[in-house]
Parts: C-alpha cells; structure tokens; sequence
C-alpha cells in the first residue's frame, strides 16, 4: 500500500476537489479489485477526468492508496470523536470508543479486500513501510488522550506511550483477524476494553 517509510503521508488539506474525486473513484476501484488489480485509466474514467488529470495530482498508485487511507482514517476520527468526548462517564465513553474502531476495522471494506486479495501488500504496508501512517494516527490518539489527561478522565501519563500501546493493540485486529480478542462483535468488543484498557488508564471516582 505504500511504497516506503521515506514517503509522508498525503496531506489532505492540499487536495482540491478533483483531486477529492479522483480519491473517491480510487477507493472505490481498490474495494472493487484490490490495490494491485486497480487501473489507474478506470480510476480516472470513474473520476471523470483524464488519467493525465489523475497523475498530475498523485504521482503514482502508491501515493494514491496513501491519499485513500488517510481521508478514511480522518473521516473515521470525526465519528470517533462524537464517542469518545460525548456524554456519560469517561470509562464507557472510552468502552464505546474502542469498540468502534474494533469494528470499523474488522468491517472496513478496503481493508477486508486487500486482506483476501493482497494480503502481502497488507502486511509490508502495516510493517516495515507503515512507519509515516503509523506515526501520524498515533499522534492524532495522542492529541485526544492529552485532553483527556487535562480534563482529569485518564490517568496522568506520556500520551505518546498511551496512544502507541493502543494503535499497537489495534493493529492487531487487523494483522490477526482470528482468535477471542478483543471480540468479534461490538459488545463483546466493549466488555474486552471494560476488562483490559479501562482498568490501566481510566481515573476512577474515589
């Protein structure tokens, strides 16, 4: 999915709106077919623009995969957001976090078609080339659990270590789709977080 750690990831601010299309075209060609099988003349034929158009904007497929997965992962934080900063007690708040980006990641459908179609490109893209991605989702935990930190609902603590032990514990769920942990459905993945997270950062009322 990415061509190599040197490579930051595609900074979605500098996108304009064709460029949006020609995302939204490319995430649907990669669903439909997998990352190596996708064309990139389909691609723009779905964006309705010229394959010119498209590498004008994005250099290569590479770079294009990297443009899709970060405007899935900054939609995603908006929903996860609304849970996890909305009402109720900061352990379930945090509980219901967890479980849906357990189950966006078990659900989500580029994810699950690389996995079955491409699942070395998976794996290099999650590993030893997945370090940018890597550290750019763990900052945006990180932002979000400082707050947490500030408002008195996590244990005071490094941040950092605190998001990086989490997206760690996610990756899993991708790399290792198997197994009873952290649960196949959404309670199931509430009450693994109620057990296992919740208990090792969440400040409890005295």
């Amino acid at each position: 999915m990415s061509a190599g750690n040197e490579q930051a990831p595609v900074d979605q601010g500098a996108i304009d709106e064709i460029g949006r299309d020609v995302v939204a075209a490319a995430r649907e060609e990669f669903v439909r077919y997998g990352i190596r099988r996708a064309n990139m003349e389909e691609i723009a034929r779905r964006a309705g623009v010229a394959r010119v158009t498209v590498y004008r904007r994005f250099d290569s497929k590479t770079t294009l995969v990297r443009a899709v997965v970060m405007a899935d992962v900054l939609d995603f934080v908006e929903r996860f957001d609304r849970v996890l900063f909305g009402d109720g007690p900061a352990a379930e708040r945090f509980a219901d976090a967890t479980a849906l980006s357990v189950m966006e990641l078990r659900r989500h459908p580029l994810l699950t078609t690389v996995l079955r179609s491409d699942p070395e490109t998976l794996l290099t893209a999650l590993t030893v080339e997945g370090q940018p991605e890597f550290e750019l989702i763990k900052h945006i935990l990180a932002t979000r659990i400082t707050t947490l930190i500030e408002a008195g609902d996590i244990r005071p603590g490094e941040a950092s270590r605190i998001a990086e032990f989490i997206l760690r514990l996610l990756y899993t769920t991708i790399l290792m789709p198997f197994g009873e942990l952290p649960g196949k459905t959404e309670d199931e993945s509430r009450a693994f977080a109620r057990e296992f997270i919740v208990p090792l950062i969440i400040n409890r009322p005295a």
